[in-house]
Order: structure tokens, then sequence, then C-alpha cells
């Protein structure tokens, strides 16, 4: 719906530019503007908590070039299951938000010229790395008990309202629906440009990335779970902990780890940063065709400033609690915000085009 809704401006020449989030719900559908700029809101508050991932990805990944990685010892003899190492300060994870915000910056500084340079990078480096890692990881003892537990579904919970609530909420958010993301690109596309053909592109490779990434990780949490010698539900935690605390512990119980530890965390380096750019255009491409037109010309001064804005907003996040404000804004979005907008988005286009698609009161 959101490339089909930014295709029929074109053809209705509704606008004179490559459109954005807010001005085609203002222009389109006037009195329901304000779910156009609830999904810039949106957009900014996913690139500010979204840029904490890059950050520790950025610090993991330096961290699994040196000879021993940290997390594999504890500085106490009478260490115990509670022992952990803490650092003072928070200047490690700082300038890895500010390293990762001048990626960002680099990426979109020019619009959407240097952003599909930085997309055919970011896509296609993490299914190469992916297909390496899924090789490696499948001969590990224990493998096919994670797999198992990844694909054999529970029926008992198929009825379960959590399950299904939880599986569209990874559904809007993967797909980049509810704020405006999939609407910005659509903007830039070709007028005549087969629809369908993008949106079978786009589902299928959204899939096969999220469907190859689990293998591998559920690869890796099964041989943990048979190193450990306990279940594999055992080992499971939530997505930010298997990526940065479950992975790592068990990735370095394989020889040559540094090699997995480096191509896990560039993967995910790549794929954050991705859907970290896709954000941040389209709060730039919002901000500029609505409130400033004169700064067209100006991309790299707007991108400079918007970039700066957002990681000012994410330096709250790395302090030594930060951990627990990104996973509050996670929920937020997640469970409340992106559906909620999803079905505003479809209830006013509805309401505004009719279920046949024909315009009718309001253009």
């Amino acid at each position: 719906m959101n490339t089909a809704l930014m295709k029929a401006a074109h053809e209705l020449t509704i606008f004179s530019s490559p459109w954005t989030i807010s001005c085609l719900m203002w222009r389109c559908l006037r009195l329901r503007a304000g779910v156009g700029w609830a999904m810039v809101y949106a957009c900014v508050s996913l690139a500010s908590f979204n840029s904490l991932v890059l950050a520790y990805a950025l610090v993991f990944l330096y961290y699994s070039l040196w000879q021993q990685v940290p997390w594999t010892q504890c500085d106490r003899a009478w260490a115990d299951d509670d022992c952990y190492v803490k650092k003072e300060g928070i200047a490690h994870l700082l300038l890895a938000l500010a390293v990762g915000w001048c990626c960002v910056f680099a990426c979109v500084h020019n619009g959407i010229r240097s952003l599909t340079k930085a997309i055919y990078a970011t896509t296609v480096v993490p299914f190469v790395l992916m297909f390496i890692l899924l090789t490696r990881m499948l001969t590990l003892p224990g493998a096919s008990a994670g797999l198992k537990y990844y694909i054999v579904p529970q029926w008992t919970e198929v009825l379960s309202v959590t399950l299904w609530r939880r599986a569209a909420e990874e559904v809007i958010l993967s797909l980049g629906l509810g704020y405006g993301t999939v609407i910005c690109y659509a903007g830039f596309g070709r007028i005549r440009n087969k629809l369908t053909n993008d949106v079978e592109v786009v589902i299928a490779t959204q899939f096969f990335a999220s469907f190859g990434y689990g293998l591998v990780v559920f690869s890796v949490l099964g041989f943990m779970a048979a190193s450990l010698q306990v279940h594999v539900e055992d080992v499971i935690s939530s997505g930010f902990d298997i990526a940065f605390v479950a992975y790592p512990e068990a990735v370095s119980r394989i020889r040559n780890a540094h090699l997995w530890l480096v191509f896990f965390y560039v993967a995910l380096l790549c794929m954050t940063l991705n859907a970290q750019c896709a954000a941040v255009q389209a709060v730039l491409s919002s901000v500029r065709d609505e409130l400033s037109p004169e700064l067209r010309p100006r991309r790299w001064l707007l991108a400079a400033a918007g970039c700066l804005a957002m990681m000012l907003c994410g330096m709250p996040m790395t302090r030594h609690d930060g951990i627990y404000t990104m996973k509050m804004c996670d929920a937020y979005l997640g469970e409340l915000l992106l559906p909620a907008l999803a079905l505003l988005e479809v209830c006013f286009v509805v309401h505004g085009y009719g279920l046949r698609g024909r315009p009718g009161g309001e253009r």
C-alpha cells in the first residue's frame, strides 16, 4: 500500500518533486497530516536508539580484533557467575556513536545519489557473510538441536495472542511499514515502474535475510547449549542480548573465533547502517520538502544538522543504564506506535480514496 500510494501520487501529479511522508499525507489527506509527522517522529526515535546498536556493533567489532577478547576472562580469581568487568566512563561508546553517525552522514549527505551506492554495499555484503557463517555454524556439534528449536513450531503456542502480536510487530518493523521509509524510497522510483515486482523482491529479500540469520544464530545457540549441557531454551534471550551476549560467548569457544566474530559484526553493521540510513533519509527528505525548500541545493548541510541532532538524542543511551532506555524505546515503538500508525494509515487512505482506489472527497 505504501508503494502504491506513492505511485498514485506520481501519476496524479500531485507533487513536482520526489515526495516524502509528511507532504504525501498532507496534500493527499489534508486532515490527516498528523499521521505523516508522527511517522517522521517514529523515524527520529528509531534512528536515535538504533544508533546505539550501531555503536555496540562497532565496539564489539573492535574487541573482536584483539588477541584475547575481553568477554572470555574475568579479572578476579574468586569470580563467580555474578562477576563482571565494569568500565569507568562512557568514552568508548560515545566515540563509537560518533563514528557510526559519521558513517550515516557519509551515506546520506548527497541525498539518494550517495545513499544508493551505500545500499548496494550494505545489502550484498551481509548476504555473502551470512552464507559463509552458515556453512561453518552448521558443522558445529549441537547445531541440529538449535535448528530444530528454530524451525519446528510449537503447536501449543499457535493460538497465543502474544505470539501473533509479536509476529505482526516484527513484520511491521522489518519491512519498514508504519514509519514511512517505504514511502520515501518509492518517491524516488520511476513512475512506470512495475509495483508488484518491487514488493515481491523486498518481501523475499527480507524473508531470506531474516531466516538465514536465524539459522546462523540458532546453530550457535544449539552449540552453546550442547557445550553447557543444557536445553536450547535455557540459553535464549532477547534479540539484543543474543547479538552482544550469547553469540560472542558461544563463538569464543570455536576455533578461529576472531574470524567468525568479525564476519558477524561486519554483517550486523551493514544491516544496522542500512536501516539507519533509511530512517534518516526519510526524516531529512520530509523536513527539506516541507519546512526548508531553500535547503534543497545544500543537502549536506541539512544532513549534517540532522545527524548531529539525532546523535545528541541517542547520547543518553550510552550511559551505563542506557540499555534500559533503548529497550523501553524499542518496546514503545514496536508494540504501540508503529502498529497504531500502520492502522491509521490504512484507515485514512481507505476513507479518502475508497476500497476500489477511486479518489473521493479530499485529494
